[in-house]
């Protein structure tokens, strides 16, 4: 992956920034009549070697690879503090007399996002004050790009030399990373002829927009489980998932937890009555091998007598299915004992590790229910997201992963999780293992691997009672946990993905639990409706997860009734 570039400010660049742009035909059905026949380009795949990056408060990668307007390249810019400008610097004056215009392309973040352009001169001067682009068809959009060509005139440039070009944040705060390209100054400004009945779908010679990739494919049309716009599809219909992690079969009892205390069936019934629809069931490989299991009361449960760990987990998956409880595959633990950094281990190979996930995604493919698999829990330590490195990078793995499993059953969608720390593109917060996605607005998930409508993105999501991070003892805790969310992952949601959080969760006051954690869960559920993420899988279902406790209490009978209310209240909010 490419590296990311950092700058900040030049000597005499005034403190308000840049760029001209106006709105166009990115958006017109009709065809251009008159072609661009004469430019100067600024950055096309690259930043031309005659001009420099002057930019300040500023993350910046020239070579990111998608979304692009354009070509194989874009600029990927991140504003982190008011004012910031993406600030281009030409090595020597430019004439801008054969010119009448200047050009790019720009895809936003967030709805809500305001950007201006100016001209820098010869003397290193600011040749106008800033042009907000709500004067050139509107302020970028989300997931597509949007091009603007400006009059040099309006930026006092017409007939002159100038040095630079600025785009500049217009709001005076930090702004979500954002998309630009093809930035060029133009000889002439197209036309657009009269429309008529049946408007022309001749292309332009101009690089016209494009949208992010993501595919076409229409949830209302589709089969199997599918994602779009932040919710998830079940044959077309949309559908919200009120889940439960139940662990165990990850463990060295191969086998789902609680077994030594009641009936399997019950249990499922409970779930199913406490009006959850879904359940995670978290695996390791031994468990798929068909081992003995263990902690299994049979005066209980007799049908599992006799059966081995893969026939316990099929019948139980069945019955899971049967009750039409939708069904959530996680690769927890590759040795059944600890959570692994990595998706491999010196014992466990990359190569297990995939044919263990075509496995799980060919023997359930008969389970209408059977929704998807997480591929990897919670990726953490040596774990990066778009170093490059082949055996440490898990968005690489996670694309060659979920490529094969819906390769083998493509009715599922593919779960993934984040990391934690990160060289590239971090929230500058603590995560934990699981949560941090702010490295994907540098790196997406390839498409072409796992297209958008089959992709979930998956953090995790604690509080005081699992890890005290450093921001719980913020003075403004927790109102301060929505912003941080945000650059973690919540960001992802208002671009469009689906997020689904796969764990979260904690004591909530039970078990000698802190009122911290019971502030966190109010808030997150709350930040969770204002985001629209309407799908989870609460952590857990087992009083036997020693930080967070479960819904069941001790004697794995009776529901933790204020954990159910904060559940109720929570998707009965969400839409």
């Amino acid at each position: 992956m490419p590296a990311q570039y950092f700058s900040r400010a030049k000597k005499l660049l005034l403190p308000f920034l840049l760029v001209g742009l106006v709105c166009i035909f990115a958006f017109s059905p009709f065809p251009k009549t008159h072609a661009q026949t004469s430019s100067l380009t600024i950055y096309e795949d690259a930043l031309d070697p005659s001009w420099s990056n002057w930019s300040w408060n500023s993350n910046i990668n020239f070579a990111n690879p998608a979304p692009v307007a354009s070509g194989t390249k874009s600029i990927w810019w991140e504003p982190w503090a008011g004012w910031a400008g993406l600030s281009l610097h030409a090595n020597s004056s430019i004439d801008t007399g054969p010119y009448t215009h200047f050009s790019f392309s720009l895809q936003a973040d967030h709805n809500d996002q305001k950007f201006q352009v100016y001209l820098v001169g010869e003397s290193d001067q600011q040749l106008s004050t800033p042009r907000s682009l709500d004067s050139y068809g509107g302020q970028p959009g989300v997931n597509i790009y949007k091009k603007y060509t400006i009059p040099l005139s309006d930026l006092n440039g017409a007939n002159t030399k100038i040095k630079g070009i600025v785009i500049q944040d217009a709001k005076g705060m930090y702004e979500f990373p954002v998309f630009v390209d093809s930035i060029y100054l133009g000889e002439t400004i197209a036309s657009t002829p009269t429309p008529t009945s049946t408007p022309s779908s001749t292309p332009s010679p101009t690089p016209t927009p494009t949208p992010a990739p993501t595919p076409t494919v229409a949830p209302v049309t589709a089969t199997g489980y599918t994602t779009q716009n932040g919710s998830i599809y079940k044959n077309g219909s949309k559908i919200t998932l009120r889940g439960i992690n139940w662990f165990g079969a990850e463990t060295g009892t191969h086998v789902f937890h609680g077994l030594w205390a009641r009936n399997w069936k019950d249990m499922v019934k409970q779930m199913k009555g406490l009006k959850f629809n879904a359940v995670r069931v978290p695996i390791c490989p031994a468990t798929l091998q068909g081992v003995a299991t263990d902690s299994i009361n049979y005066n209980l449960n007799p049908d599992l007598e006799r059966l081995n760990s893969l026939q316990v987990l099929d019948k139980i998956l069945t019955d899971i299915n049967n009750q039409n409880l939708h069904i959530l595959l996680d690769h927890h633990r590759p040795d059944c004992n600890s959570i692994s950094e990595l998706w491999y281990t010196d014992n466990y190979s990359e190569a297990q590790w995939i044919s263990d996930l075509k496995l799980i995604a060919n023997r359930y493919k008969n389970l209408p229910y059977f929704l998807g698999i997480d591929l990897k829990n919670e990726p953490h330590g040596k774990a990066t997201w778009g170093s490059g490195n082949t055996s440490t990078d898990w968005n690489l793995a996670a694309e060659r992963a979920g490529s094969a499993v819906l390769a083998a059953n493509p009715n599922l969608v593919i779960f993934v999780e984040g990391v934690d720390t990160n060289s590239n593109c971090s929230s500058g917060y603590g995560n934990f293992w699981g949560e941090n996605f702010a490295p994907v607005s540098c790196y997406p998930i390839s498409t072409s691997s796992i297209p958008q409508n089959k992709l979930v993105f998956s953090p995790h999501i604690y509080g005081p009672d699992v890890y005290w991070q450093s921001y719980f003892s913020d003075t403004n805790f927790p109102a301060n946990m929505s912003a941080i969310w945000d650059k973690q992952f919540g960001y992802l949601a208002q671009k469009g993905y689906t997020i689904i959080p796969g764990e979260w969760g904690g004591k909530y006051g039970t078990n000698g639990g802190s009122s911290s954690d019971v502030s966190l869960q109010d808030n997150l559920t709350r930040y969770f409706v204002a985001r629209s993420i309407c799908s989870s899988f609460y952590w857990d279902w087992n009083p036997n997860s020693g930080d967070t406790g479960g819904i069941l209490q001790d004697d794995w009978q009776t529901p933790w009734p204020q954990k159910l209310q904060l559940l109720s209240n929570y998707y009965s909010s969400c839409r």
